[in-house]
C-alpha cells in the first residue's frame, strides 16, 4: 500500500493534479444543507472536473463511484440539518439504485441534477417551515403522516384542538396556500416518486393517496403540473435512463 501511495503521489505532482480541497467540497454541502437555491443554477454535469480522483479504470464505473459518494454525503449532511434520518438515508437509496442501473454518462448527468435539487429543495422546505408559527408547523407534520387517509381539512384543526377557520386563515397567511391547496400539492408530490420509483398503475396510485377517482386523481396532477401522470411518468423515464434527452 505504502509503494502504490507514493507512486500516485508522484504522479499527481508530475501532472499537476491534484484532490478538491476539502474547504470547497464543504461549502457546496453546507450550501445544500442550508437549502440556498443559488446552487440550482450552478452545472450539475456528471463529467470529470479536477480533483476527482481515479476510482476505477473504467470511465462510467468511476463517474457513479463519485456520484455515490456523493448522493452519500449529502444525505448526511441534509439529516445534520434537520431532515429526518429515514427519508434522508430512503432518498438516498432510491438514487444510488438508479446509478447502479444508469447505462451512460448523460443518465447520470440527470441524476446527479436530481440529487441536488430534491435535497436541496427539501432541505429549504425544512428550514422555510422552521420559521412559521407552531399551529402551522403542525399541521405541515400531520399532513404528512396523514396524506393517504386525509378526508377532510377538518381533521387538522381538530389535532390541535383548534377552528378549522382560524387555522385556514393563519396557513393561507403564512404559506400563501389554503389547507385544501397544500394537502393537494403534497399528494402531487408523492404521487410523482411512485410514478418515477414504482411500477405502480395510476389507478393504484390514486386510490393509495385517496382521490375520489382515478380520473380525479389525473385531473388534479394536471392542473398542478401541466402533464398527465402517465406523461410525466414516460417524461421522466426517458429524462433519466436517455442518452439524448438533455436534463431538466
Amino acid at each position: 500500500m505504502n509503494k502504490e501511495l507514493q507512486k500516485l503521489l508522484l504522479q499527481q505532482q508530475e501532472q499537476l493534479s491534484f484532490h478538491k480541497p476539502i474547504r470547497d467540497e464543504f461549502s457546496f454541502y453546507k450550501d445544500i444543507q442550508s437549502g440556498n437555491p443559488e446552487i440550482l443554477l450552478g452545472k450539475m454535469d456528471i463529467a470529470a472536473t479536477p480533483g476527482m480522483g481515479v476510482l476505477s479504470s473504467n470511465h462510467l464505473r468511476n463517474l457513479k463511484y463519485h456520484l455515490i459518494i456523493l448522493t452519500a454525503m449529502i444525505s448526511r449532511f441534509c439529516i445534520e440539518g434537520g431532515m429526518n434520518i429515514e427519508i434522508a438515508y430512503t432518498m438516498s437509496d432510491i438514487f444510488i439504485r438508479k446509478i447502479d442501473t444508469a447505462s451512460s454518462e448523460k443518465a447520470l448527468s440527470n441524476i446527479k441534477k436530481q440529487v441536488i435539487t430534491d435535497y436541496t429543495k427539501s432541505m429549504h422546505d425544512i428550514i422555510t417551515r422552521n420559521s412559521m408559527s407552531m399551529h402551522v408547523s403542525k399541521a405541515m407534520d400531520y399532513i404528512q403522516k396523514h396524506l393517504t387517509e386525509l378526508s377532510s381539512t377538518s381533521d387538522i384543526a381538530q389535532d390541535q384542538d383548534i377552528s378549522a377557520d382560524y387555522l385556514s386563515k393563519l396557513f393561507k397567511k403564512e404559506t400563501g396556500m389554503t389547507l385544501t391547496q397544500y394537502v393537494l400539492f403534497q399528494k402531487c408530490e408523492m404521487a410523482k416518486y411512485m410514478l418515477v420509483n414504482s411500477n405502480v398503475s395510476c389507478t393504484g396510485i390514486s386510490s393509495f393517496l385517496g382521490f375520489a377517482s382515478c380520473s380525479h386523481f389525473i385531473s388534479r396532477f394536471k392542473l398542478l403540473n401541466n402533464i398527465t401522470p402517465a406523461q410525466y411518468r414516460k417524461k421522466m423515464a426517458s429524462k433519466l435512463f436517455s442518452t439524448d434527452a438533455p436534463p431538466e
